[in-house]
């Protein structure tokens, strides 16, 4: 487990998760990823489609227990995919329990 800058625990992850958003368009978009880790108040995800940094999303893994909304605090290109940044809002937490990250 790694500590992230702001030295919340990551934990390694491995779960669906699906994202929708509205592009600058206007336009509704839905993309389906996978959680890389995960920690209390946020997540990295690997996704197909670049999300605007400063958006807000709204996220779901049912597989971790979560729905709601977070902000993008990042997205990078990462072998051909993209690694999106979320903290979590409107009171998402994640709780940490020895099954719930990796499956």
């Amino acid at each position: 487990m790694k500590k992230s800058q702001r030295g919340r625990e990551r934990v390694p992850a491995s779960a669906k998760a699906q994202v929708s958003w509205t592009d600058r368009d206007g336009v509704q978009r839905v993309s389906i990823g996978l959680v890389v880790d995960i920690s209390e108040s946020g997540a990295k995800l690997e996704l197909n489609e670049r999300v605007p940094t400063r958006s807000f999303i709204t996220f779901r893994a049912a597989e971790l227990g979560l729905h709601g909304t977070a902000s993008v605090r990042y997205c990078i290109t990462h072998k051909l995919k993209y690694r999106v940044g979320l903290e979590f809002s409107g009171g998402l937490r994640w709780e940490h329990t020895p099954s719930a990250a990796r499956s």
